[in-house]
């Protein structure tokens, strides 16, 4: 271990009480030239002569010493009442808490001024610093947009009342930064809800969020969200509202693809479209097998084979084979067997007996599947041994 020697400590602690004294003295100094700043006011203040006063005013607010100015300002005002003199100490009072960065105070102090003296020659100048004031306390896109709104609609009123104003390209400019805030903000709570699997909310947020603003850039990858949503909305909902919400997904990923042909999302895009169709078939069978008892389920059997040959074309081949039909054939067999060879009960029993012999009757020529077929087949003799 190192060992210091006397010299090196005292080296150190004489290094130590320069550094010390520099930030006292440094302390000490600042505080005499705000003492000195404040005792300059308060004796302006205290001075008989009015006019002696405003000029102080005057002079401090043009060498931009907003802190030495403000309480002489405040304190002339009532004693310049109803004069020229006023407007200029009220338009001085405003400027100055706006140059001191006091947005609020000074937004405040600019309206009062304008519904005083807003129709003399400052008047147009007030008006735009107005909505300067609440678009510098603009907050971050993840706050409240309070002030945002408050901007956008002082600077139409500064373009509606001086559309020709020296400020004019200034306040389209902030207008249309403003609004880009806006359009953030609503795509990041839209963002949110998607990213949260809330996707109910997330369509209804970025669909509202398109009717509003059209022209966003993000639009492309807001469509495709949209239908991404869709699809998995319709996969997390129950069987008997999962075919109507997947085909509500196919036809906006259709649509949209017949007006932007040429999208980079396309891709992506045409995905979705085949998994809608494969997920539409197979949400008919599983509503069929899931939703209903066995003995009521041959008619929703055939409502899937409809779905399969009106959606199969687009679907992924490698998800839907072809033998969907000779499936829901044979799954109608297999439920009526599995009555009549399970259920105590003489009706039912009889009543799926009869239901067997009248679907493989009128089904049997129309299953293609050997595998299909084969256990058709079976099933039958399988029943032929059942004494009802």
């Amino acid at each position: 271990m190192h060992k210091f020697n006397k010299l090196d400590l005292s080296l150190r602690f004489m290094c130590k009480i320069i550094f010390f004294t520099r930030v006292y003295i440094f302390l000490f100094l600042m505080l005499s030239l705000m003492t000195v700043g404040c005792v300059d006011t308060q004796k302006v203040i205290n001075s008989n002569n009015k006019s002696y006063k405003f000029s102080k005013a005057k002079e401090w607010f043009e060498k931009k010493k907003y802190s030495s100015a403000l309480p002489l300002i405040e304190h002339l005002i009532p004693y310049y009442k109803g004069t020229d003199t006023a407007e200029v100490l009220y338009f001085y009072l405003a400027e100055s808490y706006f140059q001191s960065k006091e947005y609020f105070v000074a937004a405040y102090h600019y309206n009062n001024f304008n519904e005083l003296y807003g129709k003399g020659t400052r008047g147009e100048y007030v008006t735009y610093q107005i909505g300067e004031c609440y678009f510098k306390e603009v907050p971050r896109i993840e706050l409240d947009q309070s002030y945002t709104n408050k901007a956008i609609d002082q600077f139409k009123t500064y373009l509606k009342q001086y559309p020709s104003g020296k400020k004019a390209n200034e306040a389209f400019e902030r207008i249309e930064s403003l609004y880009r805030n806006i359009e953030l903000k609503a795509l990041q709570t839209a963002e949110l809800y998607y990213h949260t699997r809330n996707y109910r909310a997330a369509v209804r947020s970025f669909e509202n969020l398109l009717n509003t603003y059209p022209n966003i850039k993000e639009y492309e990858s807001i469509h495709y969200k949209i239908i991404d949503a869709k699809f998995q909305f319709a996969k997390k909902s129950i069987p008997s509202k999962q075919v109507e919400r997947y085909e509500d997904a196919l036809n906006t990923s259709l649509n949209y693809l017949n007006k932007y042909p040429n999208s980079p999302n396309k891709a992506q895009i045409m995905s979705l479209y085949q998994k809608s169709n494969t997920e539409i078939i197979n949400a008919a069978l599983n509503y069929a097998r899931s939703h209903f008892p066995m003995h009521e389920r041959s008619s929703y059997y055939l409502e899937a084979i409809s779905v399969f040959k009106e959606y199969y074309e687009f679907s992924d081949k490698n998800k839907i084979s072809e033998d969907f039909p000779d499936q829901c054939y044979y799954y109608m067999l297999e439920d009526d067997f599995f009555i009549v060879d399970n259920f105590k009960e003489d009706q039912i029993k009889k009543q799926a007996y009869q239901n067997f012999i009248y679907n493989y009757n009128l089904n049997i020529d129309k299953i293609k599947s050997e595998s299909y077929l084969q256990k058709a087949k079976q099933l039958n003799e399988k029943l032929n041994l059942i004494k009802i």
